[in-house]
């Protein structure tokens, strides 16, 4: 697997958790809500960390939108993250945040997205080396979870 395919099987296990949080009972969902924020945080620190700046280093325009989305996804974590599954506002928080996931998600993976744009610019051993790197910090970040 190459650090592409990492971000985009992410995609999926994100979209698949939020298909599963809006068909469960309030105490499955608050599992879940939990569950698509540490998801989510891996997968933006993963980006932030490794992806955007060896995609900054060969194209330098492209990272910069999906940072500025990055920021206001992290500010919907939060708001979920507070807001208990039993409140009316529970529904709009995650819808907000859903929306913004798989708007991030539709654009990298547009046929002239950061996605497509990387298998281009990156040759099979840089993106093993940076797939590499992703693991790491996966690890780092479901470490620092326990």
């Amino acid at each position: 697997m190459d650090g592409i395919t990492y971000l985009a099987e992410a995609h999926r296990r994100l979209q698949k958790l939020f298909s599963e949080c809006n068909s469960f009972e309030a105490t499955r969902r608050k599992e879940l809500a939990r569950q698509i924020n540490s998801e989510l945080l891996v997968l933006l620190e993963t980006e932030e960390r490794v992806f955007y700046p060896a995609l900054r280093h060969v194209s330098p325009r492209n990272a910069g939108p999906s940072i500025v989305d990055h920021a206001a996804i992290r500010a919907l974590m939060w708001e979920l993250s507070i807001v208990d599954v039993d409140d009316r506002d529970f529904e709009q928080c995650l819808a907000r945040l859903q929306e913004a996931v798989n708007t991030h998600i539709q654009e990298a993976e547009a046929p002239s997205g950061i996605l497509e744009q990387a298998r281009t610019e990156f040759d099979a051993a840089e993106l093993t080396r940076l797939t590499h790197l992703m693991l790491r910090v996966k690890a780092r970040c479901s470490s620092d979870r326990q």
